[in-house]
């Protein structure tokens, strides 16, 4: 088993994901400059890490056991790394603003 056995699967669900954000963020993604893109995704995993921790002490208060949330948005994340890899492997279709 490896991890490139489930690319199929994966890629439907991605495809899925990204026409989910196109509807609700359309283009915007072409126009945010290049520099500083590596500093937005960190920035959004880290969001995406404290909605979850977030989302553990608000169940937390209304259970008596712990409640761990060890999920991400992975797809959300993966679309990130995919804007950022275009950016850096097209450079010439994305001019600074």
């Amino acid at each position: 088993m490896k991890p490139e056995d489930y690319l199929d699967e994966f890629l439907i669900e991605l495809r899925a994901q990204l026409a989910s954000d196109d509807k609700r963020w359309g283009d915007t993604w072409l126009k945010r400059p290049k520099k500083g893109q590596a500093d937005r995704v960190y920035e959004r995993i880290r969001e995406y890490y404290m909605d979850a921790r977030m989302a553990e002490k608000l169940l937390d208060m209304t259970k008596e056991e712990p409640t761990f949330i060890d999920s991400l948005p992975w797809l959300k994340i993966t679309g990130e790394a995919l804007i950022g890899w275009i950016r850096e492997r097209y450079p010439e279709e994305f001019p600074e603003h």
